[in-house]
Formats: structure tokens, C-alpha cells, sequence
């Protein structure tokens, strides 16, 4: 799909480009519209040969994120995992370091939290 877009895009891109050049010089209705849908196809095959690169690449870089960093095996469904959640600006609350979540639980017990304050320094105020 991504290359498909890439490719209608570039080719829409070099048509557009091409109609305004033809105007711009003063030539011929139709030899601007034979050279810009020339240059629309030219476009298009360059946009898929592009897209097709660039999924590729995002696809192997993606695999190769998921092998260096594999999930947990205690982890069975992202509601498991436990992360700092903020509170307000000035708060964000941490889980405990024993703090656990067995996934045979109910999921109605939580991991106890603590609170850490972080200063932020405000505009205007001279520290």
C-alpha cells in the first residue's frame, strides 16, 4: 500500500510539473499533455521502485528491532506491562521496583506506585 501511494504521488507530482512547463514555454496543448503523461509514467514507475525500497528496508529495520528486543516471556497481552504514567505536570508515578502483576490475576490489583515530584524551571521566573 505505502508504495502505491509513493508511486501515484511521484507520478502525479511529475504530471503537474510537466503541464505547468508546457504552459510556461508556450508549446502546444497536445505536445504538453503527451510529454506530461510521458513524464507521469516515468514518475510512477520511479515512485514504485522507491516505495518498494523503502517498505523493504522499514520491514527488515522492523524484524530486526523485534529479534534485538524480544518481548518478555512472562508478558502475554500489553495490559501486563507496566509503565510510568503521568499524573499532572509535575508528578509522574513510578512502579516499585517489587512491585509485580501475575497474569493469572483478576487484573483488578495493580502494582503499588510511587510518587516523584520533578521541578520544572517556569518562564519568567528567575531561579
Amino acid at each position: 500500500m505505502p508504495t502505491q501511494v509513493i508511486a501515484s504521488s511521484l507520478g502525479l507530482i511529475g504530471f503537474i510539473i510537466a503541464i505547468l512547463a508546457g504552459l510556461a514555454a508556450d508549446n502546444p496543448a497536445t505536445t504538453t499533455l503527451v510529454r506530461a503523461l510521458g513524464s507521469m509514467f516515468i514518475c510512477y514507475i520511479v515512485g514504485m521502485i522507491i516505495g518498494a525500497v523503502a517498505t523493504r528496508a522499514l520491514n527488515e529495520h522492523i524484524e530486526q528491532y523485534k529479534q534485538s528486543n524480544p518481548m518478555p516471556a512472562n508478558v502475554t497481552d500489553a495490559a501486563d506491562v507496566v509503565v510510568a504514567e503521568p499524573v499532572s505536570d509535575d508528578e509522574i508515578v513510578m512502579p516499585t521496583e517489587d512491585a509485580t502483576v501475575s497474569v493469572e490475576d483478576d487484573r483488578s490489583s495493580r502494582p503499588a506506585a510511587q510518587t516523584q515530584t520533578t521541578a520544572k524551571p517556569r518562564k519568567g521566573v528567575a531561579a
